[in-house]
């Protein structure tokens, strides 16, 4: 408080210690010998901060780069039935949200989720592919399973307008249970698979798929790709259709789209299998893609805790999560199944959040693993992450946006793609603890140590054309932490900010506590103009060598810096 107080006192560039006139004068001592002490007392204070400062060093070398829509949005395909699903309201048509959404470009739109195993495209029945009720029956409920319904063309406009107006690209799921079933129209539950025993039974019918990607290319969508079904491992085992078969349904949706869009030079993509529900992890997906299905992006879904209506977590429950290295370990397995089976192939976090947890889907909490999951995914080479899911982004009933829309906000405007390592100086006292432990291991920074829990995160990207880094800062801790932030690098090829005292600073903290879905920004509650559109964002100056983090804040911290080989 005494280093604050005394510089509020002073007006400092980086290399004088200048008194400010009018604050000068409510010291009852002469001026020369009031401004010299209050510099030899700023100067010891500021040695004695930086001496304790936790030591964060940005390697210059560079990991990966991801997409440009490395930080994309989902929005569930069964509020396309707002009345039957009020919690996933969105109004994709109001100018207000689409202003709003549009900060965040540029964006992927995922438009799928559980529903999609129940949806079909169209009026028209000879569309359609019936599904039959004894399939119906052994699906899931939550989200729309077990609910049939049909979107229509002015439906799937609508989130073509949507996307138009944020600069947006689309990715649709489709119906993979749209099949080809056997006469007696049943699957039992047995071994028996009932017919569907081999790929020349039950194979895909892709006749309501055609439909929709004909209007999708006659309507112009901006089409990045098509899904097939959503979490297969879900419905696979309740119908025993065994995974060779519902792999080999990507072969026939390839060539679907590459007859309807025959005539565009870049056609959109097919992506899957969007595994991470029900039967999840590493051993699952090296599994399906054992099968190698046709695909140019491989996907997984990954929420770092449960949760829902029937499950609630609390907001410590959140905190604590974050703590711990899940996050690394469950995408590194992801990222080891397509190294084994489907190597070189995109990898994308197709769907994921914190949590799916109410009500902390807007919560500042949520920012924790927001920014692990972030941080992880782009460590290990997942180019783009969907995060689920646009209502989250605004308090529905008053429009105003929520904590999670900020996070996404800052990491759109502050966050290049040049993904860079950072290291976090290991304190004594927590190798102490560290040395005193049994726990597993966590994951500080990018780096694998060991240790009871972590208490800060830090992750840093490149900008290589706004000649800048920057490094966001999490703290765990319900207490300030002072930081040294730098890079590796101080050669004439490799400038480094290192050589420079002042940084730019965002700090983020929750308006009131961690549970809501407030949040301020350099002290003050961030602005919304009328229209929907956000306002540069203010930002302090400090010095690198001191970036005080406050309790529970998230900083991100922008160093000067020069595009070079590395990058």
């Amino acid at each position: 408080s005494l280093s604050l107080s005394l510089r509020a006192s002073l007006s400092l560039s980086p290399s004088l210690c200048v008194p400010n006139t009018q604050t000068h004068k409510t010291f009852n001592m002469p001026s020369t010998l009031s401004v010299a002490l209050l510099c030899l007392a700023f100067s010891a204070l500021s040695a004695s901060q930086m001496a304790h400062a936790t030591a964060v060093t940005v390697s210059m070398d560079s990991v990966f780069v991801t997409e440009r829509e490395d930080l994309s949005f989902a929005w569930d395909i069964y509020a396309m039935r707002p009345s039957a699903f009020p919690h996933a309201a969105f109004n994709l048509s109001d100018p207000y949200l689409q202003q709003l959404a549009s900060q965040l470009r540029p964006f992927v739109l995922r438009v799928s989720g559980t529903g999609c195993e129940d949806y079909q495209f169209g009026n028209d029945p000879a569309d359609h592919v019936p599904i039959p009720e004894a399939v119906r029956s052994l699906l899931r409920p939550g989200g729309g399973g077990t609910n049939p319904a049909n979107m229509t063309a002015d439906d799937v406009d609508r989130v073509g307008r949507f996307a138009n107006a944020t600069g947006a690209r689309i990715i649709f799921g489709i119906n993979q249970l749209t099949r080809d079933y056997p006469q007696n129209q049943k699957i039992h539950a047995t071994a028996s698979l009932a017919g569907c025993a081999n790929a020349s039974s039950c194979v895909w019918n892709p006749r309501n798929a055609r439909a929709w990607l004909t209007h999708n290319r006659n309507s112009g969508l901006p089409m990045l790709g098509y899904e097939l079904g959503n979490e297969p491992t879900c419905y696979l085992p309740n119908i025993n259709l065994p995974e060779a078969i519902a792999a080999s349904d990507f072969a026939t949706l390839n060539n679907t789209i590459q007859q309807v869009y025959k005539d565009q030079r870049v056609r959109p993509l097919v992506i899957g299998p969007d595994l991470g529900a029900c039967r999840k992890g590493r051993a699952a997906l090296a599994g399906y893609l054992a099968h190698h299905p046709a695909l140019d992006v491989v996907t997984f879904h990954f929420y770092r805790i449960g949760g829902g209506r029937t499950h609630p977590v609390t907001a410590e429950a959140m905190l604590e999560a974050a703590k711990t290295n899940v996050t690394a370990v469950a995408v590194q397995g992801y990222v080891d199944a397509r190294d084994a089976t489907m190597p070189g192939t995109r990898l994308w976090l197709g769907e994921g959040a914190s949590s799916f947890a109410q009500p902390f889907l807007g919560g500042y909490v949520m920012g924790f693993t927001f920014f692990d999951i972030l941080g992880q995914t782009g460590l290990r080479g997942v180019g783009l992450y969907v995060k689920q899911s646009l209502p989250h982004f605004v308090a529905a009933e008053m429009k105003t946006p929520t904590a999670t829309y900020w996070f996404a906000l800052a990491w759109k405007r502050l966050m290049g793609h040049h993904v860079l390592r950072v290291d976090v100086e290991e304190r004594r006292e927590a190798r102490e603890e560290r040395d005193s432990s049994s726990a597993i291991g966590v994951h500080a920074a990018g780096r694998n140590v060991t240790g009871n829990a972590r208490v800060l995160l830090a992750y840093a990207r490149g900008n290589a054309t706004g000649n800048t880094l920057t490094v966001v800062l999490v703290n765990l801790q319900n207490s300030s932490v002072t930081l040294n932030v730098s890079t590796n690098q101080t050669t004439a090829e490799f400038p480094s900010a290192a050589t420079s005292t002042s940084c730019r600073a965002y700090h983020l903290l929750p308006l009131t506590d961690i549970a809501g879905t407030g949040i301020t920004l350099n002290g003050k509650v961030p602005a919304v103009n009328a229209d929907g559109s956000v306002p540069p964002f203010s930002t302090v100056d400090i010095d690198c060598a001191a970036v005080k983090v406050g309790p529970f804040g998230i900083s991100f911290v922008v160093l000067p810096w020069q595009r070079n080989r590395v990058l």
